[in-house]
């Protein structure tokens, strides 16, 4: 399901502007340094997001549904099933242009995920339909003000019992805000530190379950990624991650005889 095509969120034409020029400012040279692409970074969080998948289970079990909130060029949808995600995908984007990338860059005869165009706080798609949303780098790019509601929304996709999954730049870490600083595509971020993430997570009537500090060391020191589990906990690493679970539906209690 689509939203209207009538409404034109502000943020997407930033997008639609730097759409041509992604692929260029995401793969600066200080990313190559630390890893051979930009890729190696959201490589890194889907692996995250399937180890975390694989310790704590879904309550319903079985094949999840997931939608990529803000996805972009597509790229996390891309990686996810190459690392071994068996459920189905979709991804949302305010920008039209940056979907179009998306689309085009799907490989030849694979099956194509559905992309949806949409405003951030009225995306029309259904209601408690995803077991698990994720938004990676995104809210930084939507202003303090917008971020209730659009967490709002993605309370409203999640089925009950389903999953949020935050990915986001830590302000904590110095080299973070000097990238972010420094790229074109953050010309308007605001950061937001994870204590904001679980007011906002928790402002939408969702529960944090899971915190963790990522990205300490560049995904070319690959050898070093086991000392990342150890020190999750502290605040430094470039990103962190947050996991926020939506209720599940209250059970109706038969009435006795």
């Amino acid at each position: 399901m689509t939203s209207n095509p009538d409404r034109h969120p502000a943020k997407e034409a930033e997008f639609d502007t730097h759409a041509g020029a992604y692929a260029a400012s995401v793969n600066n040279p200080l990313k190559r340094l630390m890893g051979k692409s930009a890729d190696a970074f959201i490589l890194a969080k889907v692996r995250w997001l399937l180890d975390d998948l694989r310790r704590r289970p879904l309550r319903d079990g079985g094949k999840p549904r997931l939608l990529d909130y803000g996805c972009g060029a597509g790229v996390f949808l891309h990686l996810l099933a190459g690392a071994g995600f068996t459920g189905s995908r979709e991804g949302c984007d305010v920008s039209a242009k940056m979907l179009e990338q998306a689309r085009a860059r799907w490989p030849a005869g694979a099956e194509q995920v559905p992309l949806h165009h949409v405003d951030p706080q009225q995306t029309s798609l259904e209601s408690e339909s995803f077991d698990v949303i994720t938004a990676s780098c995104v809210l930084h790019h939507v202003m303090p003000a917008d971020r209730n509601g659009v967490l709002a929304e993605i309370a409203r996709m999640l089925k009950p019992g389903g999953r949020l999954v935050i990915f986001e730049h830590n302000p904590l870490n110095p080299l973070t805000r000097w990238m972010v600083s420094r790229s074109p595509l953050d010309v308007n971020a605001v950061l937001l530190d994870a204590g904001e993430g679980r007011e906002l997570a928790s402002r939408a009537g969702l529960s944090v379950v899971r915190r963790d500090y990522i990205l300490f060391v560049p995904p070319r020191l690959s050898w070093l990624r086991p000392l990342e589990r150890l020190i999750g906990w502290l605040p430094l690493g470039g990103q962190y991650a947050l996991v926020a679970e939506k209720p599940p539906a209250a059970r109706i209690e038969e009435p006795a005889p």
